[in-house]
């Protein structure tokens, strides 16, 4: 393999263990299994190439968890907006008074939670002043989203 595409190969390299917040150890360690060498600089251009697929590899399974964790919380947010009966416009400005961010949309899964913390405090305020009185199934589902024990029906 030419230098320069050795070297481009190791910049790739470095750039995903930045990319994916790797520190040294396991990043050492990686290297290490794949190749048996701690240092990119002493990996063969065949082992070079698999040291990358590898991290490529983490680097996409990383990105589908957070889609996957994105998708998950929006639904929360869509469930505790109806609960609330929010309208997307409302949810975009509670959004953007806990974020910063005008949407849901671009918020990342730390940002999302915030919202689905915020809203499910704002619920439980409610529903202790009784300004909102959910049916026992629509109440179980929202302890289901927070995670709360469920409270027994009333008889």
């Amino acid at each position: 393999m030419a230098d320069n595409v050795r070297n481009s190969l190791i910049k790739r390299i470095h750039v995903l263990k930045r990319e994916l917040s790797l520190d040294d150890d396991t990043y050492r360690t990686i290297l290490r299994t794949v190749s048996g060498e701690e240092s990119c600089a002493d990996i063969d251009d065949e082992y070079l190439n698999l040291v990358k697929q590898t991290l490529e590899g983490h680097q996409q399974k990383t990105q589908q968890t957070r889609i996957a964790k994105n998708e998950h919380l929006q639904k929360k947010i869509s469930k505790l907006g109806f609960i609330l009966n929010w309208n997307w416009t409302r949810i975009a400005d509670f959004c953007k008074q806990q974020t910063g961010k005008r949407s849901t949309q671009s918020c990342n899964p730390s940002e999302l939670t915030k919202i689905v913390n915020g809203m499910i405090a704002i619920i439980n305020d409610k529903i202790s002043k009784q300004e909102i009185v959910l049916p026992h199934a629509e109440m179980q589902e929202f302890l289901k989203y927070t995670q709360r024990p469920s409270i027994k029906k009333e008889e």
